[in-house]
């Protein structure tokens, strides 16, 4: 087996938490469902536009600090569906993890609302055809 394969092999992170039919890979660029435009080698990767993380997040603090996030993330993936750039969502989906009791338990009110991967922001929600990615671990 050539190295790099071997690379990628060992860096594949499958989430055990989702349907052996929707597990992907956490390297992306093998499973895109369309090639970037030209040949090229630019996607858009929303991460982590899930309820849990912005609309119900723990006392507003990501609505606060960041107001503007879904007009101005619904006109970046407008826009890049317009020229034809690919779009990959990033979906935290470690809710089981032990990390995730740990940081609870160490910051209470900050870990209160379930991590739901299939549950985006409305304004963050793939088309048909794009991809969803399951990340099993942090960023």
């Amino acid at each position: 087996m050539p190295l790099l394969q071997g690379l990628r092999d060992a860096l594949r992170l499958p989430n055990p938490r989702v349907d052996s039919s929707r597990r992907r890979s956490l390297l992306a660029a093998d499973h895109l469902a369309s090639p970037p435009p030209n040949g090229g080698s630019t996607a858009l990767i929303v991460v982590d536009a899930q309820r849990c993380w912005y609309s119900n997040a723990a006392n507003g603090r990501a609505r606060t600090a960041f107001p503007a996030l879904p007009q101005r993330l619904k006109a970046l993936l407008e826009g890049a569906r317009q020229e034809g750039i690919p779009v990959v969502h990033l979906r935290a989906s470690y809710e089981s993890s032990p990390h995730v009791s740990t940081m609870r338990r160490l910051n209470p009110s900050l870990n209160i609302n379930p991590i739901v991967p299939d549950d985006p922001e409305p304004w963050a929600r793939e088309l048909e055809g794009e991809d969803v990615i399951y990340k099993s671990t942090f960023d």
